[in-house]
């Protein structure tokens, strides 16, 4: 449990503390598109950055003409047989060597510190908890949320407040949270929601393209983990173009 409670780190997952872009997690998409909608579709067609599941699923029924009532009532559906799919096809050593470097370092030292941690991922959740089991980094989130629980990045990160203050047993507030992210979706959902936000060029995004959304501070990866915890706890020292690649 956080000792120190006036700070939960609020993380992305993939592109942040492991790989971006998963085949199987698209193939999976695409699969259950295919078996409650008898639609073949290219996820490639989709804006997949920073994007939350549950947003492509109804990017993905409106484009088909579904009815919103039907597209609702079939949502569950739909993820679970993604689910199924990712789970058949996946073994959690599959994703063992897709941890980013400095991820379980600066996780372990913000969990020696006292600091809160959640997960905020697009993924759903039963895909999600399959990636943090695969890289060994389940023991780090006690609390998140997850692409099934929410429509979009403002919401989940809404969504993962509420899931810590009900973990820890504290009822965090948005100036108490920094995101940690890396996508400009991440930037936009932190400013939307009141949080502070630290941006990591380890996904489809260099580190110019982030800064050029204005987050507080900007890594090229988490190598540098003492200045990412100064960043997460914001520290006025930290400047904002903290490290390059």
């Amino acid at each position: 449990m956080a000792s120190n409670r006036s700070i939960v780190a609020l993380f992305d997952l993939d592109g942040t503390l492991i790989r971006v872009g998963d085949p199987v997690h698209h193939a999976a998409f695409e699969h259950a598109t295919k078996v409650v909608f008898g639609a073949e579709i290219d996820i490639a067609s989709l804006e997949l950055a920073g994007a939350v599941d549950r947003r492509l699923y109804d990017q993905v029924t409106a484009r088909l003409g579904t009815d919103p009532t039907e597209a609702e009532s079939r949502f569950t559906e739909w993820s679970s047989v993604l689910g199924r799919y990712y789970h058949r096809r996946v073994d959690p050593h599959d994703r063992a060597d897709w941890v980013l470097p400095g991820a379980p370092e600066l996780l372990k030292k913000l969990q020696a510190a006292g600091i809160a941690l959640a997960i905020a991922t697009g993924s759903i959740r039963s895909v999600a908890e399959l990636k943090l089991l695969g890289a060994g980094l389940s023991d780090y989130f006690p609390a998140g949320a997850f692409g099934d629980e929410a429509s979009d990045r403002p919401a989940l990160v809404k969504q993962a407040l509420a899931s810590a203050s009900e973990r820890y047993g504290r009822r965090f507030l948005a100036a108490d949270s920094v995101v940690i992210g890396d996508t400009p979706a991440d930037i936009s959902a932190a400013r939307q929601s009141g949080t502070r936000v630290v941006a990591v060029a380890t996904g489809r995004f260099g580190i110019d393209e982030l800064e050029w959304h204005g987050p507080d501070a900007t890594f090229g990866d988490l190598t540098d983990v003492d200045a990412v915890m100064q960043a997460i706890r914001g520290s006025a020292a930290q400047p904002s173009r903290a490290s390059r690649p």
